[in-house]
This record gives structure tokens, sequence and C-alpha cells, in this order.
């Protein structure tokens, strides 16, 4: 068999936009990764990939396995299709199938404007005589819909054929309504809903009659969220007819609610203003949660009636696809571009908790992985170098990494958590943060103790280990270099004015200040080398009590001398 031969390459893409490209080949990882982190130093808006190339068998083929992805590596986000893709069932072979649902759901796609401006639901447009006759005589809007699907339709056959049969059927449709209307098959809603039943139940189709009732009810209401309060109304008369009527006249409700929820602008209609997406996440999730039955427990419908009107639908079941839909939209919100709250970056990612929270309580589990993949895009895309800078500017330079990292909390998926490292690490081994390492206004041990503490968080944070380390082991290194460059141990060792109380000192330096690393055990060696002067062990032959806390800090001090190891791959 083959013996296996391993190397490390590094694929450069200069920018989002770029393609990748070969750059270097390195037989050991470490050393891979320092270039990688080199090249995205010389190139903070691409990105780096480090791939393990190993040879294995007999044949010699490579393995190529992903080791590091540094800088922005994800892929472009392709935008969705305008292209109208009708659903099979909105094929229509004779004028009445136009009053299917399945056509009612293809207007939606292809005049959604004229829906909107006009606030008519599909359902009710096909019985109002006085907007088809606006629709008619616009002339465009029609025939750029009929444009729509017969190119999504068109196959073997010609485009312009398909489109003069669309034509007819259309105008066929069309036709026939007003010819039932003049006929009198049409009932106009007077009266009680019982009333409207029996008044159908006389035309010779009842069906017909009902739905055009419906339509004269719907016209009253100009708004979509009087259209809701107004199929709501009629949804609970309906509970006062007989057992066949009651069933009749759901069915027909439940198409007209799921036209309701599936209408662009009624869920935003009833939401009232928002000051950023998060809010509008926020009461989106909040119309599918139950109502609030505590004075103190904060709302998010508060002063919404028309939201509140719509979380009493769902609850009661009137809207069967209106979960689900909502459920859609608040995952397009969490995995859009648009930030939740542009203001705070630490303020987003509480709120993305607070979300992710909610929607476990009230969503059905098999969506759950696709509620991970919207949090992880998010997360992702938080992560990006410009919303990181522009959020830690309001910080102190070296306080700026401990900031960083309490946001890792909430982040959600890998990718993410490399982004933060890989930004973690740069921003640690940027010229202006040794700066302020170094020129501290004689703060050493203050500067000290804050490299000890972000060292602390990073390490027990659960971002990706060896880079986590490596992380660690650099903070250790600015240390080692200001203990140094400010000569620390010989000034901590004056000011205590004995070598058994500067033993003592640096020992508790090495324990609770300095990082962990090479830093403490500098410390602790020089600790270890005061207590062997003359002066130190007679001081611990007359007090037993300094000879034990000796010992204590020195075993403290050991232990923190003590940094974890990369794994090597």
């Amino acid at each position: 068999m083959g013996g296996r031969e391993t190397h490390f390459e590094l694929f450069l893409r200069k920018s989002p936009k770029a393609s990748w490209a070969l750059v270097d080949a390195i037989p050991n990882r470490q050393k891979a990764i320092e270039r990688a982190n080199a090249f995205l130093k010389s190139h903070p808006q691409g990105g780096v990939k480090v791939m393990k190339e190993e040879r294995k068998g007999a044949n010699g083929d490579y393995i190529a396995i992903l080791v590091a992805a540094l800088g922005d590596c994800e892929e472009p986000r392709k935008r969705p299709s305008r292209t109208f893709i009708p659903q099979q069932t909105s094929s229509c072979v004779s004028a009445g199938d136009l009053r299917k649902v399945s056509a009612r759901k293809t207007y939606l796609e292809v005049i959604p404007r004229f829906l909107e401006r006009h606030r008519v639901l599909p359902g009710e447009l096909i019985y109002r005589t006085d907007l088809l006759e606006i629709l008619e005589s616009s002339g465009s809007e029609i025939t750029q819909a009929i444009q729509r699907v017969a190119i999504a339709r068109a196959g073997e056959e010609s485009l312009h054929a398909i489109a003069r049969q669309l034509h007819e059927l259309v105008n066929q449709g069309v036709n026939s309504i007003f010819k039932e209307k003049k006929a009198g098959r049409f009932v106009k809603y007077e009266g009680t809903l019982d009333d409207v039943v029996k008044k159908c139940r006389q035309k010779p189709n009842l069906l017909t009659a009902f739905k055009s009732a419906l339509a004269d009810r719907l016209m009253r209401e100009t708004s979509w969220p009087k259209k809701l309060t107004g199929l709501v109304e009629i949804w609970k008369e309906a509970e006062t007819l007989e057992e066949a009527d009651r069933k009749f006249v759901n069915e027909v409700l439940t198409d007209y609610f799921s036209e309701w929820i599936d209408t662009p602008g009624a869920v935003s209609a009833i939401l009232g203003e928002t000051q950023n997406t998060g809010e509008v996440v926020d009461r989106l999730i909040g119309v599918l949660e139950p109502r609030p039955d505590r004075r103190n427990t904060r709302d998010p419908l508060h002063d919404l009636p028309h939201a509140q009107a719509l979380a009493e639908a769902v609850q009661l079941g009137l809207l069967p696809t209106a979960s689900q839909t909502i459920v859609s939209r608040i995952f397009e919100h969490i995995g859009s571009n648009h930030r939740l709250y542009e203001k705070c970056l630490l303020t987003e990612f509480n709120m993305l908790k607070d979300f992710g929270d909610r929607l476990v309580k009230i969503m059905k589990s098999n969506r759950h992985a696709e509620m991970y993949d919207s949090f992880c895009a998010r997360s992702k895309r938080l992560m990006s170098t410009d919303t990181v800078d522009g959020y830690l500017e309001r910080f102190e330079i070296l306080d700026r990494p401990m900031q960083l990292l309490k946001l890792q909390d909430n982040l959600v998926g890998y990718d993410a958590r490399t982004k933060m490292i890989t930004l973690l690490r740069g921003m640690i081994g940027q010229p202006r943060f040794e700066e302020a390492v170094m020129n501290n206004d004689g703060r050493h041990v203050q500067v000290l103790m804050t490299l000890r503490a972000t060292q602390a968080a990073l390490l027990k944070s659960d971002l990706p280990e060896a880079e986590r380390i490596h992380g660690a082991q650099d903070l250790d290194a600015l240390g080692v270099r200001l203990i140094s460059n400010a000569k620390l141990f010989p000034s901590v060792a004056r000011k205590a004015g004995s070598p058994a109380l500067a033993a003592v000192a640096l020992f508790r330096l090495a324990a609770e200040a300095l990082p962990k690393g090479q830093s403490s055990t500098l410390a602790a060696m020089s600790a270890t080398k005061m207590l062997k002067e003359q002066d130190a062990r007679e001081a611990l032959k007359t007090n037993p009590d300094l000879s034990r806390m000796l010992r204590e800090l020195s075993q403290a001090a050991r232990a923190a001398t003590e940094l974890p190891k990369a794994s090597e791959g």
C-alpha cells in the first residue's frame, strides 16, 4: 500500500464577489493557518480556506478536508427568482376553472398590485363586477398577468397560442359572471347569516350565490383589518346555524381566510407602525402565541386590536394555514439582510435569543431545521467585519475583545463562531491593540488583568477549539511583551521591600492577574528565585504563616502556568 502524504492548500478570495484562487501549499497545519491569517490581514474583506490534502490508498487519490475558513467564505446569496411558476392545480381548461381555489391562488401572484390597490381578495374579486370592469378597462394589468402565466406554461406549444387561449378563457369567465348577475343568481348580504343562506338555497347554484353574498359583505370592508374582522364575525355567527349549513359556510370561509393570510399587505397592515424589523418579528410571533393572561406580562400586541383579532382567529383555528405562513415570514425576516435592530448588536443578539425561545414553544418540530438555518444565517451575517467594527467603536480598544466575546452566547452555527474567533484574533493582532497594551500610562497590572480576563472568557467559550487556544496564546504573548517592556518584576520586587514579600506579590500576580501560560510561568520563576535568597529563607523559618501562604500561592501560580495546547490536525 502507498504511504500517506499530507499538505495544506490555501485558497484566497479577495472579496465576496471574487473567485477562489490557490495561493500557497504548506506541509505544516499550524504554519498554514498562520499564513492564512496573514493573507486575511492583507485582504480583510475577503476570505481564506485552508484545505487538508491527504493522499491515501494504493491508487494515490487525494482526499480534501476543510481545516479552517477565515473571513468571509460564505457563498453569495442567490436572489429569489422573479419568474412566476404557477402550481399544477392552477391550470385552467374552462371558464369555470377560473373560480376554483387553485386559480384564485394564482391571482395573488399575477395581479398582486391590483388586489392590494383595491383591498380585495381573489375570491371576492371574481364576484365584484365593478372591479372586473376596472380590471378589463385597464388592459395592461390583465394582459401582463396572462403573459406571465403563458410564459411559465409554455413548452412545446407556441407562447402566443397559450396566451390567446388564456385571453379567451378570461373573457368567457368574466362574461359568465356578468350574465349570472344579470340573471339574478347573485345574492346581497342583507339580514342575518341564516337569512342569507336561506336566500342562497333558493338559487340554482348554492355555492355561486353564497360567494356572491360574501363578496357583497366584504365590499363594505375597505381595509385588510376590517376584512378579517368581517370574516371572523361571519364565522362566529355560523355557530348559530344548523349543522349542514354551518359546515357549508365554514368550508367556504376557510378558503377566504387562507387568501387573506396569503395576501402580502394584509398581515403587515394589522401590525401597525414599527421602528425596525425586530418589532415586526416580535409582533408576528405574538400573533401565534396565546394571549397573555396577566397584567404584568409583556404583550407585543398591546394597543393593536386588529393584530389581536388575527391572534384570536389563529387560536380558534379559523386560519388553518396561518401559523405556517406566519412562521415562514418570520424565517424570511430573520434570514434576510436587514438588521433587526440597527442601534446595538448586543441588543439584536438578545432579540434573537428571545425569538428563538418563543418560537420553540409554539412551532411544530418539523420546522426546527428551517428555524436553525435562518438563525445560522442571521448569526453569520452579523459577524461581518463592518457590523462588528461599528458596534465595538463605542468601547475602549482593550475592552473590545471582551465585548465581542459577550456576543458568543447567542451565536448560532459553526460558521458564525468561526467568524467570531477570526475577528477576535485579528483584533488582538492589530498594531493599535498592541500599542494600547504597551502604552498604558503606567497601568501595567490593570492591563494584564484585562488580558487575563479576556483570555479566561475565551477559553471558557465554545468557539472552535484550535483557534480559541491560539487566541489565548496570542493574549499570553502580549502579556510577556508588556512584562518585559515595563520591567514589571524588578519593579514589584523593589516595592515589596523584601525577597519574601516580593515572592508573595509575584506568586499572586501569576495566580490572579497575569494571562495563563508563559506570562504566569515567568512570574512564578521570578518568585521562586526570590525565595532562594538568604533573607527569604530566614523569614520563612521564623514565620510559619508566611510559609503556608507562599505554599498555597505557589500551587495556584503553578496551575496558572498551564495553558491548553492546540491539537494537531
